[in-house]
């Protein structure tokens, strides 16, 4: 901070009440930046009309029952669901063996000791996802499983598990390892202690990771926009085909259908996730 702008804010001087009210403000206008275009979607998907207008003329519920009536939008959902939690799983299992080898494997010195290791995880997060998209297309064309369902869990694994193994080895990393060892001073083995002490005191941590993976994949677009065949659609995709052409009022109602998804599993999660720790 430089000189002459210390200076200038040892001058300023703000009770603490207009403070704490300033500090209200930003914070209340930071909240409705982020969740005022989300509430914009909940109440378009309740109005009348095709085009959408404020103030509506009334509720009504017939973009819902387009929706359900629609299989394009129900077949999308379910595909990218069961895409979704298979994701999920496959992710944290192989993020929980990759986090175990980060955390507690990992050499202190060397040339690949564990501040290395994880910037090289980190280092799929930064690199655009059209690269890793078109790098996807061509490995699968090789293999010659392109356009299938194993392609695309193969490719939201590759996005989502750099994520899961440094959520996990976050979690480790802040475990007492003196409560394993206790357990292996009682007589168990190494792996009974990971399996009965270590894991449920870090699944928190294995649950944000898992539900983590479950939301990229599931909202994944660029990527699997070069991964999907011409059979299959995954809900964003669909999305995208159909709003490039024209406005769809069924695609409010799709918003709002995965925003109240969305919390159902983070609160089953969090609760989940509590429940086995206890």
């Amino acid at each position: 901070m430089s000189p002459s702008f210390s200076a200038l804010l040892g001058r300023v001087d703000v009770s603490d009440r207009t403070a704490g009210r300033l500090q209200r403000a930003v914070a209340g206008g930071v909240l409705a930046f982020l969740y005022l275009p989300i509430l914009i979607v909940i109440l378009l998907s309740f109005t009348p009309e095709r085009n959408p207008s404020f103030p509506m003329p009334g509720l009504s519920l017939k973009w819902y029952e387009a929706l359900v009536e629609n299989s394009a939008f129900t077949d999308a959902i379910v595909f990218s669901t069961k895409l979704a939690v298979a994701c999920a799983f496959v992710s944290g299992f192989v993020g929980l063996m990759a986090g175990f080898g980060l955390a507690r494997t990992a050499p202190s010195g060397g040339f690949l000791d564990e501040r290395k290791l994880r910037i090289l995880f980190s280092l799929p997060i930064i690199i655009p996802f059209i690269i890793t998209g078109i790098g996807g297309l061509v490995f699968f064309n090789v293999l010659g499983i392109y356009g299938s369902f194993t392609s695309l869990l193969v490719g939201h694994v590759m996005i989502t598990l750099p994520f899961t193994t440094l959520v996990i080895a976050s979690g480790l990393s802040g475990l007492d390892e003196s409560v394993e060892e206790a357990a292996r001073n009682l007589g168990a083995t190494q792996l009974r202690a990971y399996y009965e002490v270590t894991i449920p005191m870090i699944m928190p941590s294995i649950v944000a990771a898992m539900l983590f993976a479950f939301i990229l994949s599931f909202n994944n677009f660029v990527q699997t926009f070069f991964w999907l065949s011409f059979t299959d659609q995954t809900l964003p995709v669909l999305i995208y085909g159909r709003i490039r052409l024209t406005y769809d009022p069924t695609l409010n109602a799709v918003g709002t259908v995965l925003i109240v998804f969305s919390l159902v599993v983070t609160v089953t999660a969090e609760r989940a996730s509590k429940r086995l720790l206890t």
